[in-house]
């Protein structure tokens, strides 16, 4: 299967897997193993989330996955796993917050203005 390929797509990638190495250490190839495990295929997702939702709503939903992903590492290394059932979404934007993704719960925020995320997306997704 062959995936879109846009400027707009490769641009975002190339950002995420800055932010994927800094955040975690991983490289984009372990993400897609990692993602692939779970039964989905990165590069559909993202093409699907580019033509729902365009080029922000991607950068937004990369950033967003990103950050839960990080949020879940850093807490089931200080806590194990249990700390899965609680109710942690003011603890996890304060978290991404010093991530400096350039998110926030209500979208992506660039040097002047928000843009506002095209969809919500949960803990649960990722």
């Amino acid at each position: 299967m062959r995936y879109k390929s846009t400027p707009f797509k490769e641009k975002i990638i190339d950002e995420f897997c800055g932010d994927l190495y800094r955040v975690i250490g991983a490289s984009l190839e372990d993400y897609r193993l990692m993602y692939a495990k779970h039964g989905a295929i990165f590069d559909v997702e993202c093409d699907d989330v580019l033509d729902k939702e365009g080029p922000s709503g991607l950068r937004y939903h990369l950033k967003h996955r990103l950050a839960r992903l990080g949020y879940m590492f850093k807490r089931c290394d200080e806590e194990g796993e249990d700390w899965m059932g609680e109710d942690c979404e003011e603890d996890f934007w304060e978290y991404a917050a010093t991530l400096n993704l350039g998110i926030d719960q209500n979208g992506l925020i660039s040097e002047n203005k928000e843009v506002k995320a095209a969809t919500s997306i949960h803990h649960e997704s990722v």
